[in-house]
């Protein structure tokens, strides 16, 4: 069955604590143990605002290796979970759910030496994430940190058009099969109904 990743993008040990307070979570420990897993529907719903930035990381390289995920963004993918999102063979948006991308943040303390050693390590985290941006839309780096840079929210469409996700759900022409089935039943109902009482009317007259 798919996987929700809702809530926080949390570390492995940070699960007790939030089972423990009922918040919403998700570690890449269960996304690998549901990749590991024998059922056949690897389809991840995403509803996240985000968290750890490598927790992120390590499921988009997760979702990476298994090959064969695809990924539905039902609500957000911000932050970390667009890291995670993107990683899908598939990657595919509902119409009112949205994507935000961001720069790095970290708490730091100490002397302007430390002040400026968390600097330059935010401009590599920032860097690393944009690598993986990139693979997906083909984007420049420049283009992609600018956008981080200016913490960009973007609407499934702009998502789309920036090469986030592959498509949009419940579009013109993307309608289930059952349901298109179900639609020509009924067309073709009315039609032999309407033929039915036509004869009959002639055989009347």
């Amino acid at each position: 069955m798919p996987m929700n990743l809702k809530g926080y993008i949390i570390p492995n040990d940070y699960v007790d604590i939030f089972r423990m307070m009922k918040i919403d979570a998700t570690s890449p420990g269960e996304v690998e143990a549901w990749l590991k897993s024998d059922d056949p529907d690897k389809t991840l719903r995403i509803n996240s605002g985000g968290g750890s930035m490598f927790a992120g990381i390590e499921m988009y390289s997760l979702i990476k290796e298994h090959g064969a995920v695809n990924v539905f963004i039902s609500g957000e993918a911000c932050s970390a979970a667009s890291i995670a999102a993107i990683a899908g063979r598939t990657v595919k948006i509902s119409p009112p759910a949205m994507m935000m991308i961001h720069n790095v943040s970290m708490g730091a303390r100490g002397d302007k030496n430390a002040m400026k050693h968390a600097a330059m390590s935010l401009d590599e985290c920032d860097s690393a994430i944009s690598q993986a941006y990139q693979l997906k839309t083909g984007l420049d780096e420049s283009v992609l940190l600018d956008l981080m840079n200016k913490e960009t929210w973007m609407s499934a469409k702009k998502a789309k058009s920036y090469g986030f996700v592959d498509e949009i759900a419940f579009e013109k022409g993307q309608e289930p099969q059952v349901f298109n089935a179900k639609a020509q039943l009924a067309v073709n109902i009315n039609t032999n109904l309407r033929r039915n009482i036509t004869n009959g009317l002639a055989r009347n007259a």
